[in-house]
């Protein structure tokens, strides 16, 4: 399988800010709220949009973990959802890259996708913020 392949593969991404996940550090469950000090607040409507448009322009890169692993495997059935949380501090560059959920039996597309999101440029903020999404991997055949 070549990167020739990658626009066959259905790659859809998803804001869910304020979505239930797991604080892996802390073994907790939390949703969000106006009280949780993790909840994303304060961004305005143009920096929402800015951080979905990094995500837009980084998802081919995102979308090569995952042609990579089928490749690597020679398999076309890896298929999955993995929920990713993103601190987004003041400098515009991601302080904490989580795996909050995931359905793709994939751990080196986890790390991948990891590496590739600590490299993107989101915009400054006022304060650091936790922005949620999740990319869903199914094989076009």
């Amino acid at each position: 399988m070549t990167r020739s392949v990658i626009g066959s593969f259905l790659v859809a991404s998803f804001l869910l800010v304020g979505c239930p996940a797991s604080d892996q550090r802390r073994g907790v469950q939390y949703a969000p709220d106006q009280d949780d000090p993790q909840a994303p607040r304060g961004l305005t409507s143009e920096q929402l949009e800015e951080i979905k448009r990094v995500e837009r322009i980084g998802n081919s890169a995102i979308v090569d973990c995952y042609t990579d692993e089928m490749e690597r495997q020679n398999t076309k059935k890896i298929q999955g959802a993995v929920t990713v949380k993103v601190l987004i501090g003041t400098n515009g560059k991601a302080q904490e890259v989580q795996i909050a959920r995931s359905t793709l039996n994939a751990p080196q597309v986890h790390q991948c996708m990891q590496q590739v999101i600590r490299s993107w440029d989101f915009p400054t903020l006022n304060a650091p913020t936790w922005y949620g999404t999740t990319f869903s991997f199914t094989p076009a055949y």
